[in-house]
Protein backbone atom coordinates (compact mmCIF):
# COMPACT_ATOMS: atom_id res chain seq x y z
CA UNK A 1 0.00 0.00 0.00
CA UNK A 2 2.99 2.32 0.33
CA UNK A 3 3.41 2.31 -3.62
CA UNK A 4 2.02 5.45 -5.52
CA UNK A 5 -0.65 3.75 -7.32
CA UNK A 6 -1.38 7.33 -9.31
CA UNK A 7 1.77 6.38 -11.01
CA UNK A 8 0.26 3.37 -12.91
CA UNK A 9 -2.30 5.21 -14.56
CA UNK A 10 -2.98 4.96 -17.78
CA UNK A 11 -3.37 8.43 -19.75
CA UNK A 12 -6.78 7.60 -21.61
CA UNK A 13 -9.75 8.66 -19.47
CA UNK A 14 -11.67 5.72 -19.95
CA UNK A 15 -8.55 3.19 -19.41
CA UNK A 16 -8.28 5.27 -16.09
CA UNK A 17 -11.52 5.07 -14.97
CA UNK A 18 -11.81 1.25 -16.10
CA UNK A 19 -8.35 0.80 -13.67
CA UNK A 20 -10.23 2.75 -10.72
CA UNK A 21 -13.22 0.86 -11.37
CA UNK A 22 -10.95 -2.49 -10.82
CA UNK A 23 -9.19 -1.37 -7.82
CA UNK A 24 -12.73 -0.41 -5.84
CA UNK A 25 -14.04 -3.94 -6.64
CA UNK A 26 -10.84 -5.26 -5.32
CA UNK A 27 -11.39 -3.46 -2.19
CA UNK A 28 -14.99 -3.98 -1.86
CA UNK A 29 -13.95 -7.90 -2.42
CA UNK A 30 -11.23 -7.70 0.38
CA UNK A 31 -14.31 -5.47 2.68
CA UNK A 32 -16.61 -8.45 2.20
CA UNK A 33 -14.08 -11.27 3.18
CA UNK A 34 -13.55 -8.86 6.35
CA UNK A 35 -17.38 -8.62 7.27
CA UNK A 36 -17.59 -12.50 6.86
CA UNK A 37 -14.60 -12.61 9.20
CA UNK A 38 -15.77 -10.20 12.00
CA UNK A 39 -19.60 -10.99 11.42
CA UNK A 40 -19.02 -14.01 14.00
CA UNK A 41 -17.53 -12.49 16.57
CA UNK A 42 -19.21 -9.68 16.38
CA UNK A 43 -22.87 -11.89 16.94
CA UNK A 44 -21.05 -12.99 19.93
CA UNK A 45 -20.17 -10.30 21.25
CA UNK A 46 -23.69 -9.19 20.82
CA UNK A 47 -24.75 -12.37 22.44
CA UNK A 48 -22.33 -12.29 25.48
CA UNK A 49 -23.79 -8.47 25.95
CA UNK A 50 -27.29 -9.71 26.14
CA UNK A 51 -26.51 -12.41 28.76
CA UNK A 52 -24.59 -9.64 30.70
CA UNK A 53 -27.62 -7.67 30.68
CA UNK A 54 -29.78 -10.46 32.14
CA UNK A 55 -27.57 -11.97 34.51
CA UNK A 56 -26.59 -7.98 36.10
CA UNK A 57 -30.61 -7.64 36.02
CA UNK A 58 -30.54 -10.65 38.23
CA UNK A 59 -27.95 -9.09 40.42
CA UNK A 60 -29.82 -6.03 40.79
CA UNK A 61 -33.12 -8.20 41.99
CA UNK A 62 -30.89 -10.48 44.35
CA UNK A 63 -29.88 -7.00 46.17
CA UNK A 64 -33.08 -5.34 45.71
CA UNK A 65 -34.39 -8.76 48.01
CA UNK A 66 -31.32 -9.40 50.21
CA UNK A 67 -31.69 -5.19 51.27
CA UNK A 68 -35.19 -5.95 51.91
CA UNK A 69 -34.02 -8.70 53.96
CA UNK A 70 -31.93 -6.56 55.57
CA UNK A 71 -34.64 -4.32 56.60
CA UNK A 72 -36.86 -6.83 58.65
CA UNK A 73 -33.74 -8.25 59.85
CA UNK A 74 -33.04 -4.95 61.99
CA UNK A 75 -36.19 -4.71 62.85
CA UNK A 76 -36.64 -8.03 64.55
CA UNK A 77 -33.43 -7.23 66.31
CA UNK A 78 -35.00 -3.92 67.26
CA UNK A 79 -38.10 -5.68 68.61
CA UNK A 80 -35.38 -8.49 70.33
CA UNK A 81 -33.27 -5.86 72.03
CA UNK A 82 -36.95 -4.10 73.66
CA UNK A 83 -37.82 -7.41 74.83
CA UNK A 84 -34.69 -7.56 76.72
CA UNK A 85 -35.17 -4.03 77.68
CA UNK A 86 -38.74 -5.13 79.17
CA UNK A 87 -37.11 -8.19 80.77
CA UNK A 88 -34.11 -6.69 82.22
CA UNK A 89 -36.17 -4.38 83.88
CA UNK A 90 -38.62 -6.97 85.48
CA UNK A 91 -35.35 -8.78 86.00
CA UNK A 92 -34.05 -5.81 88.20
CA UNK A 93 -37.91 -5.27 89.64
CA UNK A 94 -37.85 -8.93 90.87
CA UNK A 95 -34.06 -8.37 92.41
CA UNK A 96 -35.65 -5.31 93.79
CA UNK A 97 -38.49 -7.26 95.44
CA UNK A 98 -36.36 -9.90 96.80
CA UNK A 99 -34.34 -8.39 98.51
CA UNK A 100 -37.23 -6.10 100.39
CA UNK A 101 -38.26 -9.33 101.67
CA UNK A 102 -35.20 -10.20 102.50
CA UNK A 103 -34.72 -7.24 104.83
CA UNK A 104 -38.38 -7.79 106.34
CA UNK A 105 -37.71 -11.82 107.10
CA UNK A 106 -34.58 -10.68 108.76
CA UNK A 107 -36.05 -8.13 110.83
CA UNK A 108 -39.15 -10.41 111.87
CA UNK A 109 -36.84 -13.21 112.89
CA UNK A 110 -34.56 -11.37 114.77
CA UNK A 111 -37.73 -9.54 116.48
CA UNK A 112 -39.48 -12.99 117.24
CA UNK A 113 -36.23 -14.64 118.36
CA UNK A 114 -34.43 -12.16 121.28
CA UNK A 115 -30.96 -13.34 122.21
CA UNK A 116 -30.68 -15.41 125.23
CA UNK A 117 -29.38 -13.31 128.05
CA UNK A 118 -29.83 -16.29 130.69
CA UNK A 119 -27.33 -18.76 130.13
Amino acid sequence: MSEDLTKTLHPSDSKKLTFILSRLDKIEETLEERLYDTRPIWQKVTADIGQLQGTFDQLQKGQEAVRSDCEEIKMSVRDIYGSFEVLTEAIVGTQVRNRDLERRVKALESNSNPPNSQT
